[in-house]
């Protein structure tokens, strides 16, 4: 009974060439929010503490010394680029090659993918620029949070539900149940806020508000 419908069934190497490229452009958005959360991270670790100075794109030249620079009471030399092997700068340039790898995952993905998956891509894409220029604007005003930045990051996660919605409709998947979308959401928000900095900013000492930043 089931080649009544073979003519309108796409041939399993079609679908298959549609999953590859639904997982390729969703790993591509994993690591794009991922570097997009450590420049978040970076800028936020620059403004907490006084002792950090300006985020410079260079590794300082500047030796720990017993200068009066702040923060050096407790006897802690002052952080310097790069933190952890890295510049701002090189956590900026690495974002923008996530976010290109991105784009170059989607135009590739127009050749076999269904109009409304791919919009759906494109606006999750379009959210993740918006992200990034939300933290250059944040980085250049100098402040430690920004309600700009907490709805960027709710609004990408729900394109990010909205899109693998879309993708699991066109692969003729059934729509998840909504008791589990409020838990891969729940599970979404609590990634989203850590209560502590991975190293080296621990070991440092670094201690960031409670609340999302």
């Amino acid at each position: 009974m089931l080649h009544r419908h073979a003519d309108h069934a796409p041939a399993p190497t079609a679908l298959q060439q549609r999953i590859e490229h639904v997982c390729a452009i969703d790993q591509c958005i994993s690591s794009a929010l991922a570097s997009l959360r450590a420049y978040e991270t970076r800028l936020l670790v620059g403004t907490q503490l006084s002792e950090n100075g300006s985020a410079s794109t260079k590794p300082s030249s500047m030796s720990p010394g017993k200068g009066n620079a702040p923060g050096l009471e407790c006897g802690r030399a002052p952080l310097r680029e790069p933190l952890d092997g890295k510049t701002l700068l090189d956590v900026k340039q690495e974002a923008d090659e996530h976010l290109w790898d991105c784009t170059s995952a989607l135009t590739q993905a127009t050749a076999v993918l269904e109009e409304d998956t791919i919009r759906r891509a494109q606006e999750l894409v379009d959210a993740l620029l918006d992200a990034r220029e939300t933290l250059e604007a944040q980085e250049a005003s100098g402040e430690a949070s920004s309600e700009a930045v907490r709805a960027c990051v709710s609004a990408l996660h729900e394109a990010r539900a909205q899109f693998l919605r879309t993708a699991r409709t066109r692969l003729g998947l059934d729509a998840l149940s909504e008791e589990t979308d409020d838990r891969i959401a729940a599970l979404t928000q609590q990634a989203s806020s850590p209560s502590s900095l991975p190293r080296p900013y621990v070991a440092a000492g670094v201690r960031l508000p409670e609340e999302r930043r």
